[in-house]
């Protein structure tokens, strides 16, 4: 095997120099975002937060409406299973606060079997008044609103019944627009029955949401309850 001259070792090591200080290495700077694209980003993200908030809050608002109307509607059947386990008759009476705008719900059971125990005030509370915040009873809603289905029934605004007294927190409270449940369970709104085939509970939210509407119905015949809400 020949060994390279130094000379041309040399030579060699000259070309391999010039070769390498021809190649140019690029440096990659990093690109950073202009000002006018972070203002862009930003306004992006301020949108889309604004609309899931407002998707939140509705989801939110409808849920409570939801639970709202379901417990009431478990306290309605309290009541009449009440009146049908123990033959008697039971009044389920509201009262709205003014100022605080919550709902109460108070339910008091005859003592001696008769629809008189109402007005001669013998009755005694089935259980606690029970307290909605800042919903409002809402007259004028009726199920045919909702379902197209020409369904009407009396609202409780309507009742002729006496009005009764509980007390919570302390306070003495007057519940009116009664309903009554007899020992065979049906329920009306007035002491002589009535001939309407439906009791309408309507309720609205009092911080906003207008159309976030529900509407118990209550058959008179059998005290059974349905739930109605905005499709």
């Amino acid at each position: 095997m020949k060994m390279l001259s130094t000379k041309s070792a040399k030579r060699t090591w000259e070309s391999l120099n010039k070769f390498h200080s021809g190649i140019q290495f690029i440096q990659r700077v990093p690109h950073a975002f202009s000002l006018v694209e972070l203002l862009a980003v930003m306004a992006v993200m301020g949108v889309l937060t604004a609309a899931s908030t407002v998707a939140i809050s509705s989801m939110s608002k409808a849920g409570n409406m939801n639970q709202t109307a379901s417990s009431i509607s478990l306290l309605l059947e309290q009541a009449r299973a009440h009146a049908m386990a123990n033959n008697t008759y039971v009044w389920v009476g509201f009262a709205q606060n003014a100022i605080t705008s919550n709902l109460t719900i108070g339910v008091v059971a005859g003592t001696t079997g008769q629809q008189s125990d109402l007005t001669n005030a013998k009755y005694i509370p089935l259980f606690a008044p029970k307290t909605y915040n800042l919903i409002s009873l809402k007259s004028g809603l009726s199920v045919a609103s909702l379902t197209q289905s020409g369904d009407q029934g009396s609202d409780i605004s309507t009742s002729t019944l006496a009005n009764f007294q509980q007390r919570t927190d302390g306070t003495t409270i007057t519940l009116s627009s009664v309903i009554q449940y007899n020992p065979r369970g049906q329920a009306c709104l007035a002491s002589s029955g009535g001939a309407s085939h439906g009791i309408q509970i309507g309720l609205q939210p009092n911080h906003g949401g207008g159309g976030d509407i529900a509407i118990l119905q209550i058959a008179t015949l059998t005290g059974q309850v349905q739930v109605f809400r905005p499709l």
